[in-house]
């Protein structure tokens, strides 16, 4: 009850002071009983980016817009029902050879300080080589964009080339969306392909000399 109290105290402040609505989140960790602020992102998140890319593939706008339509005083009376939305959406994530939008947070694993190498070319869709490194196809901001089936993937969210790495901090997301081929074949565990692309997203970063 108290960790829900300081978030709603956030969200007033946030919105007092910065008009924020809608486009943030909160990260923390529980040790013990004591619950950690870990960030206070003013962006949407990775879970949020691909929710947004499952809720178009049900043919309806992202959700983050019909929140902030919300504090609009927006008509909704076109939206189901929460039960109804996620029992229709389970039927179709449950069928046989249905699309899955994904992402994948990539984490510095050395114990050594990296940076982005020089001469990778930025976020945006990329595909998987027979050699295991990411060929540039395009630039790219949606989920959507990339079709992992023909090996392509989203890079999103990668530091600046002279930002400095440290160990455990968050380097990058990957994302696209699956028909035939997905990245995760069960909880906490990558397919064959997923390995092969967290693997060449890491040969983008070298040591700080």
């Amino acid at each position: 009850e108290k960790f829900i109290n300081y978030i709603k105290k956030i969200a007033i402040y946030a919105y007092q002071k910065y008009k924020l609505v809608g486009v943030w989140l909160i990260e923390g960790f529980i040790v013990g009983k004591i619950f950690y602020f870990n960030e206070i992102n003013c962006r949407p998140g990775g879970v949020t980016e691909v929710s947004s890319a499952n809720q178009i593939l049900r043919n309806f706008p992202p959700f983050i817009v019909i929140h902030n339509l919300i504090f609009l005083k927006g008509d909704l009376s076109w939206l189901p029902s929460s039960d109804k939305f996620n029992e229709e959406t389970a039927k179709i994530i449950t069928k046989q050879m249905s699309r899955g939008p994904f992402y994948l947070k990539i984490k510095a694993k050395n114990n050594y300080p990296i940076k982005v190498k020089q001469e990778f070319q930025g976020n945006g869709i990329y595909v998987l080589t027979k050699n295991n490194t990411l060929q540039w196809i395009k630039h790219g901001q949606s989920t959507l964009e990339a079709n992992f089936d023909n090996n392509e993937i989203l890079v999103a969210d990668m530091p600046l080339k002279n930002s400095i790495c440290y160990p455990g901090v968050e380097l990058c997301t990957l994302e696209g969306v699956g028909y035939k081929k997905h990245i995760f074949n069960g909880p906490h565990r990558l397919t064959k392909e997923g390995y092969r692309i967290a693997e060449a997203i890491y040969k983008n970063f070298e040591p700080i000399k």
